[in-house]
């Protein structure tokens, strides 16, 4: 690597700065979502209505964090394949990481809607069952917040990170506006809502079109291969949670946790068994075994 003056380029130089201004922009959005709720709740409904509406959005929160994890390497893949022109690594990084992105969040979503009720009363105790509802709310939203993770990445890997600002701009004018308008007349649900509504509309009839255009992944065969897989094990394990809630409400974390789990693997095995192919359950197997054999050697 040499430095040197004569190296300067005022073109990289507008092109990178352009660049981060927009990733600023886009975590400004980011930052002023999560706070927008709780100005509008206080102004509206007092500060004790925000101690409530905190309740969901921290599990909302941890349920985001817990399944967004992985995307966070994708970006720079993304760029590579961008670089060296790999459609259909891109194609692939699209189907894959969105299919699995959403496999963990809306079981750990399909939880909290099943579990949270007793969730907020087991951890919280009495007084903050009007957390119960925005939490549900949070919950489905979250399924989009983590399973775009991967188109993020495409479009910004693309290109198309003024796209994704002004989208997240947008995203925070209509939360507000919706959030006004609603929570006089329902409450905290409204608040919910708000933050819901368009951040699912502006990602499904939107961004998601555009990143599969952007790498030539027709809109049916993105559902097909990245959204079918997860409702084919959603059904079988919501109605494992209905039967397991008709036995009574759990009184312990504990038993809480257990009766989780029970519905976790039947929510797995209805993924697996069902939702997949036996292509994509051998591919799966050896990336799992390869995965474990450098982790066997690598200590060698």
């Amino acid at each position: 690597m040499r430095i040197s003056p004569s190296l300067f380029s005022s073109g990289h130089v507008r092109e990178v700065t352009a660049f981060s201004f927009y990733l600023f922009l886009i975590s400004v959005a980011i930052q002023v979502g999560t706070h927008v709720d709780n100005l509008i709740i206080g102004a509206y409904m007092g500060t004790s209505a925000v101690a409530v509406y905190i309740v969901a959005m921290r599990l909302s929160e941890y349920h985001r964090q817990l399944c967004g994890q992985f995307t966070g390497f994708l970006f720079p893949m993304v760029v590579r394949f961008h670089a060296s022109r790999d459609g259909d690594a891109l194609r692939s990084t699209l189907l894959e990481g969105t299919r699995l992105g959403l496999w963990l969040a809306s079981g750990v979503a399909l939880g909290l809607v099943v579990f949270g009720r007793d969730l907020v009363h087991l951890w919280m105790g009495p007084g903050f069952e009007g957390a119960v509802m925005p939490l549900y709310i949070l919950a489905g939203a979250g399924i989009v917040m983590v399973a775009q993770g991967p188109t993020g990445s495409i479009l910004l890997g693309t290109g198309h990170h003024r796209l994704v600002a002004g989208a997240s701009m947008a995203e925070i004018a209509m939360n507000v506006v919706i959030t006004v308008a609603l929570i006089g007349t329902v409450g905290l649900p409204g608040a919910a809502i708000g933050t819901a509504v368009p951040f699912v509309l502006i990602n499904v009839f939107l961004l998601i079109p555009i990143a599969c255009r952007s790498v030539g992944v027709p809109v049916r065969r993105f559902f097909r291969i990245a959204v079918a897989p997860t409702i084919a094990g959603l059904v079988p394990a919501a109605a494992a949670g209905l039967a397991l809630r008709s036995l009574g409400a759990p009184t312990t974390l504990a038993i809480l946790f257990t009766q989780a789990a029970i519905v976790g693997v039947i929510y797995l095995a209805g993924f697996w068994v069902i939702g997949l192919s036996r292509q994509d359950r051998l591919q799966y197997l050896a990336s799992a075994r390869g995965l474990i054999s450098g982790a066997v050697a690598e200590p060698a």
